[in-house]
């Protein structure tokens, strides 16, 4: 997986914490570090922080320090048919059609913020999904996009 170079808040920091990146504030824009800071990250997309680095930077939008870590794009949780389900499995996505927006899996099924036609990794097959609309066979899996 593509690690990319940032700088967040301190309490942000730790092995395994998960964010979504929404943007460059207008702060950042004359500031010297504003490509270390947001260079390669895409807004919009959820990050998982791998590694935490030294050295740490003032910011002057924060007034206080920041610390360097190394991030990857985060795993998603989504809906998939069986017959794409298995561990490891390198997959392009493809979103599930359904407009049942009651169903308690419509939210992994069709509203994740997965792009259809990504490349992913299947990390984990977590369990069967039982359709209210009896589709297909489907299963709650963790990808990890490229």
């Amino acid at each position: 997986m593509k690690k990319i170079f940032a700088f967040l808040p301190d309490e942000q920091t730790e092995k395994g914490f998960i964010f979504e990146y929404l943007g460059e504030p207008d702060t950042c824009k004359g500031c010297e570090f504003k490509e270390r800071c947001h260079g390669m990250l895409a807004e919009g997309t959820r990050y998982i922080v791998v590694e935490r680095r030294d050295p740490n930077i003032l910011c002057k939008l924060r007034k206080r320090k920041i610390s360097s870590v190394l991030v990857e794009k985060a795993p998603i949780k989504v809906g998939l048919p069986s017959k794409f389900c298995k561990k490891d499995a390198i997959i392009m996505y493809k979103r599930i059609k359904c407009k049942n927006v009651l169903c308690k899996y419509f939210d992994i099924c069709v509203a994740n913020d997965l792009e259809e036609g990504t490349k992913c990794k299947i990390i984990e097959v977590e369990g069967e999904i039982i359709c209210p609309l009896e589709r297909e066979k489907l299963f709650r899996c963790l990808l990890k996009p490229f």
